[in-house]
């Protein structure tokens, strides 16, 4: 019990330490292992989905605190240059995010059924749209740096609530499952 109540509880500290996310290593938490609940690992990767929470906060930082700036700073081509970088810092590190977290989503919808996590995926393609909008005005021969402001604090605020959602709904649902599937099995 107390191990359970330690790794729910660091899951959850991730998120009021940090905001949240999903982005480290496709591998890390089981990418490529297929679709559905058949062929799911006997056990769920804990340790693995926490660094890769870790890494995606680490990103968002990185993204807030490095990138997002440079879109108020120096000349227009300066700018202009600040949003086709920060569209590809968004393809390469976190539009993997819904392949990042398919083992989670998958032990999810075995643990509570198949459409526990329907919302939460087509939020997925929400994202995946967003970013390919912002490569879309990153790419204009003139990019309307501004409009890509606000598009990006958008989607900023959108990938923070689906993390949150996802972190406090899912990720607690089947950790805890698996804390106690443990447990179990360690009698």
């Amino acid at each position: 019990m107390k191990q359970r109540v330690a790794v729910v509880g660091l899951v959850l500290g991730m998120v009021f330490a940090t905001a949240g996310g999903c982005s480290a290593p496709r591998a890390a938490v089981g990418v490529g292992v297929g679709v559905g609940v058949e062929g799911l690992p006997e056990k769920f990767p804990v340790e693995d989905y926490n660094r890769t929470r870790m890494a995606t906060n680490q990103r968002l930082g990185e993204l807030q605190r490095d990138l997002r700036p440079r879109l108020s700073a120096g000349t227009p081509q300066e700018r202009q240059r600040a949003a086709k970088d920060i569209a590809v810092f968004l393809r390469t590190h976190l539009s993997t995010h819904a392949d990042e977290v398919d083992l989670l989503y998958r032990f999810a919808d075995r643990d509570a059924g198949p459409r526990y996590t329907e919302t939460m995926r087509y939020q997925h393609r929400e994202i995946e749209s967003r970013i390919a909008f912002l490569e879309s005005l990153a790419a204009a021969e003139e990019p309307d740096v501004e409009m890509f402001r606000s598009k990006l604090t958008s989607l900023v605020h959108y990938l923070n609530a689906h993390l949150d959602t996802e972190l406090y709904t899912i990720a607690v649902l089947v950790v805890d499952n698996e804390m106690e599937r443990r447990r179990v099995s360690a009698r």
